[in-house]
């Protein structure tokens, strides 16, 4: 019987991956343990007698299948607007993805604040933010140095554009204290989401453009809602890990996917990244265990929620400490 490694390995080859290509966990494969692989599941395919290696050869070639139907299907499901029931019988439950672009329905679906009026509010208070965050392309979740400022020094910051390299991301604390009033009059997709917006169902990023938060996934279902300005999202499916350079069975990869090196990272050529840009009105719902990477394209300032009305507590996989 194959051991869970040769799975691996003979997975990558039915999906046409050259034998000196094939990477477990992001270290190479010797070609011969490969090739070796090759010669025995091809034996075995032979074999349909052997109930147990008729169910490996099936097993292997379902993922093949699914991963050829991936690579044929680029886009993201757009819908203009969405029910409750279609977004948990076609999305939730389905563990796919959905573009809403229209969220804005009436005058509580519509965030009606700015960077001005965010200043003007709450610009005395104190946050906590992070610089020094070029270490990204190493560490997708590297949050740099955490310091205190004004929200009204760092907002002048994100909108005159002086650096790329600082963010206010949840590492800076969930949504709480006065800043969270200006979410009180804001209730989108009320039918799919809670819009308490409570600190343990939602946090916020504020940022300029260029920021940047690495290719990653969540242990949650969540829906990122743009408040001000666009981001740019790239979306890898779960079925597609193999591809991305996990790091160390973290839930991020070191690999640069806003800006791949192909020569550093050459698995990643047969990732098949899905790209979505979201912008205010709109929602983007990312499905639990599905690798993203976000670019500001704007200053932005966003939530990520993930109070939804449905099981959202899976715990964590068993390889993470």
């Amino acid at each position: 019987m194959f051991d869970a490694l040769s799975l691996d390995i003979a997975d990558q080859l039915m999906l046409g991956i050259p034998s000196d290509a094939i990477s477990v966990n992001g270290t190479t494969v010797d070609t011969e343990r490969a090739l070796a692989v090759l010669a025995d599941l091809h034996r075995r395919q032979r074999i349909r007698s052997a109930r147990s290696s008729a169910s490996q050869v099936h097993t292997l070639w379902m993922a093949g299948v699914r991963r050829t139907l991936l690579r044929s299907c680029r886009q993201v499901a757009t819908v203009e607007s969405i029910g409750r029931d279609e977004f948990y019988c076609h999305h939730y439950q389905q563990n796919s993805p959905v573009f809403i672009q229209n969220i804005a329905h009436s005058v509580e679906d519509t965030f009606r604040w700015s960077f001005d009026d965010i200043r003007r509010a709450f610009g005395d208070i104190i946050v906590r933010v992070q610089r020094e965050r070029a270490d990204l392309a190493e560490d997708p979740k590297y949050q740099g140095r955490s310091v205190a400022i004004k929200l009204e020094s760092f907002i002048d910051e994100v909108v005159n554009g002086s650096s790329r390299d600082v963010y206010m991301t949840p590492a800076g604390g969930a949504i709480d204290g006065r800043l969270r009033e200006a979410l009180d009059e804001f209730h989108p997709l009320r039918e799919i989401i809670d819009t308490g917006w409570s600190p343990g169902n939602c946090v916020m990023w504020m940022g300029p453009a260029g920021a940047l938060t690495g290719l990653h996934y969540d242990l949650a279902n969540v829906m990122i809602i743009p408040l001000i300005g666009r981001k740019r999202i790239l979306l890898i499916s779960p079925d597609e890990q193999r591809f991305v350079y996990q790091a160390n069975g973290r839930p991020l990869s070191g690999a640069n996917m806003m800006a791949p090196d192909y020569t550093l990272f050459p698995l990643l050529r047969f990732a098949t990244p899905r790209e979505v840009t979201v912008v205010p009105g709109s929602a983007l719902f990312v499905p639990v265990g599905w690798w993203h990477a976000v670019e500001s394209l704007d200053p932005t300032f966003s939530i990520t929620a993930r109070g939804f009305f449905a099981t959202n507590d899976f715990g964590a996989p068993c390889h993470m400490d």
